[in-house]
């Protein structure tokens, strides 16, 4: 009995571990869970490098900080078949806002005034994130 008790456990915890590293290498590793056809991807890192989520049109994320731990963590934007990505400083689609319409590998990287629906001048949008909507952009790229 001892056996096959040690043996079941032995089979529950192998199947765990390979479900967990199933997981890590499909979210964990930086290669995204899936690409949308018309929507965003976001990732932790420049380049499109990291830990990555995808949005579709229509999809909108009130506070990336609820939606696994996004909030001051997106480096670079890229952006698939008719989405638009509009972001924002504050929670709430509040503060300066700015809509991407090109793929976007290094948030860090701008260094010019960005005008919105707030004021002043923001600049390097890498990690200052907090909220997003996905639209459909109505022209072609």
């Amino acid at each position: 009995m001892k056996t096959f008790s040690v043996l079941a456990i032995g089979v529950v915890v192998g199947l765990y571990g390979v479900s967990r590293a199933d997981t890590a290498a499909q979210y964990g590793r930086g290669e995204q869970p899936r690409q949308p056809q018309n929507g965003i991807c976001v990732y932790d890192r420049s380049n499109y490098q990291g830990r990555s989520e995808c949005w579709d049109v229509g999809q909108n994320v009130p506070d990336l900080a609820r939606q696994r731990n996004w909030s001051g963590q997106i480096a670079s934007i890229r952006l698939f078949g008719r989405g638009v990505a509009v972001v924002y400083q504050r929670v709430g689609y509040r503060g300066v806002s700015w809509t991407v319409d090109r793929d976007m590998p290094a948030l860090g990287a701008i260094r010019e005034r960005v005008k919105g629906n707030g004021s002043g001048i923001f600049g390097n949008w890498e990690g200052r994130l907090s909220s997003l909507q996905v639209r459909a952009q109505r022209r072609n790229r």
